[in-house]
């Protein structure tokens, strides 16, 4: 025998559904969203193990503010050179509107030359420029750089 669904529970339903959708993509939303992104120097403080690989743990600073985060899984965060890296500085690419929202670039190591970030951060990495398609990118190698 069928049972029907009543309004409500479809309603519920719904609602459960939208609200899971939002949770699982709102990260990416803030991504998209970056609007200007500027480049400030982090240090690799940590990596943890994940269901996807190694997460670096970074620190960085802008404008007086410091941040911790956890980063996406990359491939060049494993146990065996974990030692190495960590106490390291790399580039950093962050969200001018908001600086919480960032990634550390592992690829990019800075060079002993570069000692400190002006407050609000590079428009483009110091040596390097800026990278092409950043919005969509997430973990992995970073985006290749743009050509003039």
């Amino acid at each position: 025998m069928k049972t029907k669904m009543k309004l409500e529970d479809k309603v519920g339903l719904v609602i459960l559904i939208v609200g899971i959708s939002f949770i699982l993509v709102y990260p990416y939303y803030q991504w998209a969203n970056l609007g200007e992104i500027r480049y400030a120097i982090g240090i690799l403080k940590d990596v943890r193990g994940a269901r996807s690989g190694w997460q670096p743990i970074f620190q960085y600073d802008v404008n007086e503010n410091s941040f911790e985060k956890t980063g996406t899984s990359q491939y060049i965060v494993t146990p065996k050179n974990v030692k190495k890296s960590l106490g390291k500085r790399y580039y950093i690419m962050f969200n001018n509107s908001n600086p919480y929202y960032a990634t550390i670039l592992l690829d990019y190591p800075v060079p002993d030359s570069i000692q400190n970030p002006p407050p609000f951060g590079w428009d483009s990495i110091p040596g390097v420029g800026e990278l092409e398609n950043p919005l969509i990118w997430r973990g992995g190698k970073s985006p290749p750089i743009k050509k003039k």
